[in-house]
């Protein structure tokens, strides 16, 4: 991901997330985060989805993931999060976690598909008020 990426990225974040990210953090993890890999997923010179992950010591940390609405169902997702692990297992990652919405059914299946289990809740973690479901993969 670049910053010329963000008008698509902030297009997507606006459709994709009850409560998304604003310009300047995402201008952050681009420029000033050294443990920050942002990544954008390009289909036919069209940005249709993004990561953001951190790697920290021997955790990969998933700090949101999206895909445009109208190209869901593809295994786009799973494609994006898979080569996120990939690359971390490479840098000597052992654990994944991950924040996702009590309410994101979808989500947590293709997490718990990837390994993931739910390990605790974060109440009112989202600054909507909605309880997010802590979730861990161990990797190695």
């Amino acid at each position: 991901m670049t910053l010329d990426d963000l008008p698509a990225v902030l297009a997507i974040e606006q459709v994709a997330k009850p409560t998304p990210w604003n310009e300047k953090s995402y201008r952050q993890e681009i420029t000033d985060n050294d443990k920050s890999y942002p990544t954008a997923l390009v289909v036919n010179s069209q940005l249709i989805g993004y990561i953001v992950w951190w790697l920290i010591v021997d955790e990969i940390q998933i700090q949101t993931i999206a895909i445009d609405p109208a190209k869901r169902g593809q295994g786009l997702g799973r494609a994006l999060l898979t080569d996120a692990l990939n690359k971390g297992l490479k840098q000597g990652a052992t654990i994944s976690t991950l924040e996702v919405r009590e309410s994101n059914v979808v989500a947590q299946s293709l997490y718990q598909s990837l390994g993931y289990e739910v390990v605790g809740k974060r109440p009112n973690y989202y600054r909507d008020g909605e309880t997010a479901y802590l979730m861990t993969a161990h990797l190695k």
